[in-house]
């Protein structure tokens, strides 16, 4: 599935799958409720599709496995009932790309960026005489607040912003949390891929 956070047009924040090349939406949870409600015969159909299926795509995650193959049954379910399907409330479950307006895929509790990923990275600080070398282990925090969606508004301090530098990033989600894992501790290959495997990978742009 190719996920996205999306602002429909009563303004709230729902997380929806890509379907087709086509650039429509589906509304991931109104999906989940029409199948629940269809094939299972579930009577607290919404209720389990906001435990199964979030409109936020961080608690979407945090369901691990059950909820992503709940969403897949949904997007599926949405696709075969076509474009026009409605939800268990009358609303819209599909969605063209010019009716919503694309966020910010997920907002994380923490955001990790690597220093030294990039070789022109090590060799401008060798230039420019920093006291340590910029190695490609060494990460920084950034601020959760400062990710934005496709689109959005730049915001800049301009008297203090000679210039914008912008660089293309693989960004990654973490499958799950935990202390620090390390092969020197023993941790077996298993348990180090379990912590380490991506949930999910998308691009990144970021500004400086």
């Amino acid at each position: 599935m190719r996920l996205v956070t999306f602002q429909n047009s009563a303004g709230q924040s729902r997380i929806g799958a890509l379907a087709g090349n086509d650039g429509r939406i589906i509304d991931l949870n109104s999906a989940c409720a029409l199948y629940l409600k269809d094939r299972e015969n579930e009577s607290a159909f919404q209720r389990i599709a906001d435990a199964l299926v979030p409109p936020n795509m961080r608690a979407l995650f945090e369901g691990g496995d059950t909820s992503l193959d709940a969403a897949r049954k949904a997007l599926k379910h949405a696709l075969d009932r076509g474009n026009s399907a409605a939800g268990v409330r009358g609303e819209p479950i599909s969605y063209a790309s010019s009716e919503i307006r694309l966020k910010a895929p997920i907002i994380p509790k923490k955001f990790f960026h690597t220093a030294g990923n990039f070789r022109e990275h090590h060799e401008e600080a060798t230039k420019a005489g920093f006291s340590h070398p910029v190695m490609p282990w060494i990460v920084f925090f950034q601020n959760v607040d400062a990710i934005i969606g496709h689109d959005e508004p730049v915001i800049y301090p301009e008297h203090l912003t000679h210039e914008l530098d912008y660089e293309l990033e693989l960004a990654v989600v973490l499958k799950k949390s935990g202390c620090p894992i390390t092969k020197s501790a023993g941790a077996p290959k298993e348990k180090l891929e379990a912590f380490f495997h991506p949930r999910t990978r998308l691009l990144a742009r970021s500004l400086t």
